[in-house]
């Protein structure tokens, strides 16, 4: 019931639970990912390849984000992950930790059309005020503007899609 059957990570309805319920461990940082890409994987090699893509994604966010975090697949290529006790420096190193696990991944793949390519943002508050919604806004305002600076080839590393309130 609260788990996406493709990833085994949490689903949609897990994470409209968790909405409902007031945050009460600060800060808390959510993260939003969506998957560069995939529609062409899907056209292109089929959506068995493209499933395969997903999966191997969520196997990085899982790797990475070993405790105190709820990872969800919000639908298709889409991602969440609310990590409570995260402050700006470790939602930092969970970036960089993201950043570094796509990396060596596509470095040892065989199959091209695996690569993983992924857009990211955050948001992060210690102000109990401030609603799952805002977060999740925050955060995926922030993933567009890093997907912008991909669409246009930028990747500079002093971007890091943050907000923080």
């Amino acid at each position: 019931m609260y788990h996406d059957q493709l990833t085994g990570l949490y689903n949609r309805t897990f994470l409209n639970q968790m909405v409902l319920m007031p945050e009460e461990t600060h800060p808390v940082t959510v993260f939003m990912f969506d998957l560069d890409g995939l529609k062409e994987v899907n056209d292109t090699h089929g959506h068995l390849q493209g499933d395969m893509l997903i999966k191997n994604a969520a196997k990085l966010f899982v790797r990475c984000f070993i405790e105190n975090a709820s990872i969800i697949r919000i639908g298709g290529d889409e991602f969440l992950a609310v990590v409570t006790n995260c402050n700006e420096q470790r939602a930092d190193d969970l970036r960089d930790c993201i950043r570094q696990a796509v990396t060596a991944y596509n470095l040892q793949i065989q199959d091209e059309s695996l690569e993983i390519s992924l857009s990211m943002g955050y948001a992060i508050s210690g102000n109990p005020a401030t609603t799952m919604a805002e977060f999740m806004q925050k955060s995926d305002e922030q993933m567009y503007a890093d997907k912008l600076r991909h669409k246009k080839g930028i990747y500079d590393t002093a971007e890091n899609g943050i907000w923080i309130g």
